[in-house]
């Protein structure tokens, strides 16, 4: 009974402590060939899709995303089959092409800012295919981002986007740089699209199963056996034959 248990006990720590990493060695160029490659990438029990088809161009190994004006995804979902909880993704942020014009009417002299950062990364979290967490964030500000757990917890479907900028986002940038300077022309926008791109690598997620209920059992299963071994060391001994 004792090794039975011990054994079990093992086992489950094992499985608990499982955490399933995502490195996209295997990922293709971002450049789809005739005919386009596969719309999925699947590693370690996780799959990766998207409509537009995955795939790396600045960096082997990492999924590329663009946010607009070009065939590359801007858009990936991740699924294992069963729930999970995100842990953390690295991201390697390639800039943006948003900008700020001032031009003075009375000189002609310009002052122009390239490469603005704004919240160009969006994350979202969905359980029987409604949305339960989301996140949006600047991909200049994290080299690897941690998932909050307590949003991002049992879900069935991951979803990872570069966003374009709303609308209102230039308009305030513009307001308030003409409020700055009333006699200048001021224009902010993007140079066409994408307006920010990024890298993606070495996704790790936990199944929550693993996490949560052998997690549980385990701690049922220690009590048990120092139960067991309480038992057995004040158990008195039984005398023999004289």
């Amino acid at each position: 009974m004792f090794r039975t248990l011990l054994f079990i006990l093992v086992l489950l720590h094992g499985i608990s402590a499982s955490a399933l990493t995502v490195t996209f060695d295997d990922i293709q160029p971002a450049i789809k060939p005739i005919p386009a490659y596969p719309d999925t990438y699947t590693e370690n029990g996780v799959t990766a899709s998207s409509p537009a088809g995955l795939g790396y161009w600045s960096r082997v190994g990492a999924i590329h995303l663009d946010d607009s004006g070009t065939g590359i995804a801007s858009t990936v979902g991740f699924t294992t089959g069963g729930l999970f909880n995100p842990v953390s993704f690295d991201i390697f942020a390639l800039g943006t092409t948003v900008f700020s014009d001032i031009l003075n009417l009375v000189d002609g002299t310009e002052t122009t800012v390239l490469g603005i950062p704004y919240d160009d990364v969006r994350i979202l979290g969905l359980r029987n295919g409604e949305q339960v967490a989301e996140e949006r964030f600047s991909s200049a500000a994290f080299s690897t981002y941690f998932f909050n757990p307590h949003e991002f917890l049992d879900i069935d479907k991951l979803i990872i986007s570069a966003v374009y900028p709303e609308s209102s986002f230039f308009e305030s940038m513009q307001s308030d740089l003409q409020v700055q300077y009333p006699d200048y022309l001021v224009e902010v926008g993007c140079f066409g699209g994408p307006c920010s791109h990024f890298d993606i690598d070495n996704l790790t997620l936990n199944p929550a199963r693993a996490v949560t209920e052998p997690a549980s059992l385990s701690l049922l299963l220690l009590g048990l056996l120092l139960l067991l071994i309480a038992r057995r060391t004040k158990m008195p001994k039984t005398p023999g034959p004289i």
